[in-house]
């Protein structure tokens, strides 16, 4: 299944990695990054958490990365990554006050 992530996706990552590189040097980074893209390759293998939230007629779904969580929609046989956020945030608002995403 393809795998499309949005701008605000990318730009999420970027974050969390620049937290990483702070926090703990540029290879935990650069290992976060490559982790988490074959977490990406892995999200239509099995069965995922509802969030009740949807997009567009979609259910978003979350896989739980820890300690950040992929956030996603199935679109026509397509993985959409709408974000990827940290346990901690206020991810249940940030969801429901979304409604448009971008891509590149």
């Amino acid at each position: 299944m393809n795998v499309l992530l949005t701008l605000e996706a990318i730009y999420d990552i970027a974050d969390i990695s620049v937290y990483i590189e702070a926090a703990f040097g540029p290879e935990r980074a650069l290992q976060f990054e490559v982790d988490i893209e074959a977490q990406f390759e892995k999200l239509d293998r099995y069965t995922h958490s509802d969030t009740g939230i949807r997009y567009n007629d979609h259910i978003i779904y979350r896989d739980v990365f820890s300690p950040s969580i992929i956030f996603f929609v199935i679109i026509n046989h397509e993985i959409h990554i709408l974000r990827v956020l940290r346990e901690e945030q206020d991810w249940i608002n940030l969801l429901k006050s979304k409604q448009n995403y971008r891509y590149l």
